[in-house]
């Protein structure tokens, strides 16, 4: 009588893999890279608009600073201040050490168009204003999908002044 051997539980035959195409679907060899080509554009999108809301709070925040400084100016050494907004492009357009030409000084490096509008309500009240004013779209670094198209960044401040109005 012939003799029939059982294999052990612990000794497996090895799996048949199969082949041509089959063989591909169950490939892991490029996982990797095919999940690299799938988050790839979702990231850089992600990372464009970071960039450029940062940029327009970045020049909201000096838009800011610009007026506090040129309503500082106003309320300290009571600088003229120009009838109507002054555009930023050329500070030729502001008298000079006005409330403007400082806002303009500060805002100069950007190479926007700034509206500065400063009024002094001495009359009735104690207080200047300063208000600057950009359009959006120039205000974001880029605008991808025209998230800013149409809207106006606007940087306002009112201080009252230290003399009393005469």
């Amino acid at each position: 009588m012939r003799e029939v051997r059982r294999q052990s539980a612990s000794v497996r035959a090895p799996k048949r893999r199969p082949r041509g195409m089959i063989l591909f679907a169950f490939s892991r060899s490029g996982a990797a890279a095919s999940e690299f080509v799938l988050v790839l554009p979702v990231f850089i999108l992600c990372l464009f608009s970071i960039v450029a809301f940062a940029t327009a709070l970045f020049m909201e925040n000096n838009m800011v600073n610009a007026a506090r400084e040129a309503v500082r100016e106003m309320a300290v050494t009571e600088a003229p201040f120009s009838p109507g907004a002054v555009r930023c492009d050329s500070q030729e357009a502001a008298i000079v050490d006005s409330a403007e030409y400082v806002a303009c000084t500060y805002l100069t490096f950007w190479g926007t168009d700034f509206f500065v509008d400063a009024s002094d309500e001495c009359p009735a009240e104690d207080k200047a204003t300063v208000r600057i004013s950009v359009d959006a779209s120039q205000a974001a670094l880029m605008d991808i999908f025209g998230f800013f198209e149409g809207k106006t960044l606007t940087a306002e401040v009112t201080m009252r002044k230290e003399d009393a109005c005469v």
